[in-house]
This record gives C-alpha cells, structure tokens and sequence, in this order.
C-alpha cells in the first residue's frame, strides 16, 4: 500500500509540474507583450525558452528540498516534477532542432491548386462530394464489396470444417 501511495505521489507531482507549465505557457499566450521578458527569453538555439527551464528548476528544487529536510513526501512529489519537466526539455528541444522544417504555403496561389478546382472535363465523371478534388477517369471503377446472400454465407460447422 505504501508503495501505491508513492507512485500517486510522484503523479500528483507531475501534474503540479503540468500545471505550472501551463500556467505559464498560458500567461506567455495571453500577453504577446511578454515575449522577451523573463521568463520568456530564448537560451542556447536549439534548446527551449527559459520558461521551461523555471519548471524544471522548481521541480529539482523541490525534490532537493525533500531530500535535504528528510521529507519523503516532498521529494517524491519533486520526484514526479521532475519525470515531467525532463521529457518536457528533451521533447521541445528535438522538436526545435528538427530537420523537417515547416512548410508555410498559400493554397489559393499555388498553381496545381487552381488545376485541381477547375470546371469538370467531359468525359471524366467526378465522385459525389470530392468533385472538386478528384476526378475518375472512364476506365477507373470504384470496386465494392458484394451484396450479402442470405443462406451463402454459413458457418464453418454446417460446412462439414
């Protein structure tokens, strides 16, 4: 029992850890003004802003303090902070120095756009819903599964299986 204890513990750290991210993270989005502004200062590229690292220093600040007091609730629960501001760390920082690039397009000015959403071509039927994206040549069949014949279809045991 204790050691299920201890785990809900060290969860309810890591949510506490979630919350103060977030808390942040919602402060960041509320006031655009703040961009620049401590927390919210960018570190060494392709690592995440200093906000991120507030969290991680809370989470290792509390489970030192548990450890240094003798207090193994404190520390589980800096425990918990910390199995969330790590992966948090590692997983903004790979996302940052990701090779994949995003690709930032104008849908209405690209070429192969205006190509797609054209009138119909005579001869080309187009499927129901999709008639402005895709187009069926008239050797193209859409293939569907058979009609159910009641009495064909038996199971394996009257067949003798």
């Amino acid at each position: 029992m204790k050691k299920m204890a201890d785990k809900l513990v060290r969860a309810g750290g890591a949510v506490g850890a979630s919350l103060v991210d977030a808390i942040l993270e919602g402060y960041y989005v509320a006031n655009p003004g703040a961009e620049g502004t401590f927390p919210y200062v960018p570190t060494i590229e392709p690592l995440p802003p200093a906000d991120d690292f507030v969290v991680l220093g809370i989470s290792g600040g509390a489970m030192v303090l548990g450890a240094l007091m003798g207090n193994d609730v404190l520390s589980d629960v800096g425990e918990g902070m910390i199995l969330y501001s790590v992966p948090m760390i590692v997983h903004h920082t790979i996302v940052k120095s990701s090779l994949a690039q995003p690709v930032v397009a104008s849908v209405s000015e690209d070429p192969r756009y205006r190509a797609l959403h054209r009138a119909p071509i005579a001869g080309y039927p187009a499927r129901a819903g999709l008639s402005d994206v895709i187009r069926y040549g008239p050797e193209q069949r859409i293939i569907t599964a058979p009609k159910f014949t009641p009495g064909v279809l038996k199971p394996k045991f009257m067949l003798g299986a």
